[in-house]
């Protein structure tokens, strides 16, 4: 989600000028579904509040707070992503906003059609939500039919691939709520399927292709994946829909040499994202916003890695079985990663895509930064109360991590109302 050099009006190869493009309006685009994303996430922690029989366990607060918010925010940034390191013109802003706004109204109708009825609520909202990844989907590769950047393939296939999957489980899920039989019959074996595609699938490979190009910028490195990258990329496509058609089919081998890939993958991000620390330059203002980012998004990047390398292990030595999916993995991944990574991420591209001038800029970049160690400390002591409450099924560390990890998600959440309503 970085401008790639060239972007104002530069050819990427070192030809001549391209058209300068107006991206305003699919900054703005952007910048509004992080926020909506940033809704989402703290509606989850405030979901996790009401009676255990009301919110489904934590099925709720994860679907809320873990799923809609990664799914808004991908639909908000991966357009804008594709057509800016595309060097091409984005969609239309009404079709980049219908495909914010569809996946948006969809997971808050499945929300409340599973926890609340009727189940031809969260029905409709599957469908709905599966018409905005349609939407997203246009708008993410049809700037690519337009680019002429090196590097327009591996990025319609990056973000083909997610789409993909996350249509693929969001399709398992609407055919569940809508009752289709064959589908209630095998959801034993269908529910890891759903969850190995929109988490590791959807949400993996599309964090793990955007920190390609965004970890490096926090970091003030040289953006260079090299071989690591490769692989990674690889890894994180192949493997989770390979697991998926394992689980579905009852396949002990598929899903043991999607496990494998995706191990392959995660270690793949683990190796990057030292490499890039490695190389990382000095920032000489605003220390506090730079160190927001980078241990959100590094801290992510080692919960990712160690509960995506546990889900691995699970089925490598399970095979193609139930019990090779826990509900604590949830928790890592959901807790540990994504949520975090979408702080790290909303931290930097706030006031760096979104709408204002350079003096409201760096207003938000100081209040965004407020507080920095505390909640990034407080954040892994949380998630890893919460992960361990929930596998081994004691309620006191689950009600202390949610505690902790809730007030700093509020506080963030909190931080990023601010600065969006902050002045120059």
């Amino acid at each position: 989600m970085t401008v790639a050099p060239g972007i104002a009006g530069r050819g990427t190869t070192g030809g001549p000028p391209s058209p300068i493009v107006d991206r305003r309006a699919d900054r703005a685009i952007a910048a509004g579904g992080i926020v909506a994303a940033g809704a989402l996430l703290v509606a989850g922690v405030l979901a996790s509040l009401l009676p255990p029989d009301l919110r489904h366990g934590i099925w709720l607060p994860l679907h809320l707070g873990i799923a809609g918010a990664a799914s808004v925010a991908i639909s908000a940034v991966l357009p804008f992503f594709t057509a800016t390191l595309g060097v091409a013109p984005p969609v239309r802003p009404a079709i980049r906003t219908i495909g914010v706004t569809l996946p948006l109204i969809g997971i808050a109708a499945v929300a409340v059609g599973v926890a609340w009825g009727p189940m031809s609520l969260a029905a409709a909202g599957g469908a709905t939500y599966l018409a905005g990844i349609g939407v997203v989907a246009y708008a993410a590769l049809a700037p690519l039919a337009r680019s002429a950047a090196p590097r327009r393939l591996a990025l319609g296939l990056a973000a083909a691939a997610a789409l993909a999957d996350v249509a693929a489980g969001a399709l398992l899920g609407t055919l569940y709520a809508a009752g289709w039989p064959p589908v209630l019959a095998r959801w034993d074996l269908l529910r890891p399927a759903h969850a190995w595609l929109n988490v590791l699938g959807f949400v993996g490979l599309t964090v793990a292709t955007t920190l390609v190009h965004l970890w490096p910028t926090v970091l003030g490195a040289r953006i260079r994946a090299g071989r690591s990258g490769l692989v990674m990329g690889v890894g994180w496509a192949v493997g989770p829909p390979l697991v998926a058609v394992g689980l579905a089919i009852d396949s002990d081998t598929l899903a043991r040499a999607g496990a494998a890939a995706t191990l392959v993958g995660a270690a793949s991000l683990a190796a990057f994202a030292i490499l890039r620390w490695r190389a990382r330059g000095r920032w000489t203002i605003d220390p506090a916003w730079h160190r927001t980012a980078i241990g959100h998004l590094g801290a992510g990047v080692a919960w990712g890695t160690g509960g995506v390398g546990c889900a691995a292990v699970l089925v490598l030595a399970r095979g193609a079985s139930p019990d090779a999916w826990s509900s604590a993995l949830l928790v890592a991944l959901g807790v540990g990663w994504i949520a975090q990574t979408l702080v790290g991420a909303w931290t930097h591209l706030v006031p760096t895509i979104g709408p204002g001038d350079p003096v409201l800029h760096a207003a938000q970049r100081r209040i965004l930064g407020r507080g920095w160690l505390a909640r990034l400390v407080l954040w892994q002591l949380g998630a890893a109360c919460l992960a361990v409450g929930v596998a081994v099924d004691l309620a006191a560390p689950s009600v202390v991590g949610g505690i902790i990890v809730g007030g700093v998600v509020v506080a963030s959440g909190g931080l990023l109302a601010s600065a969006v309503r902050a002045r120059s």
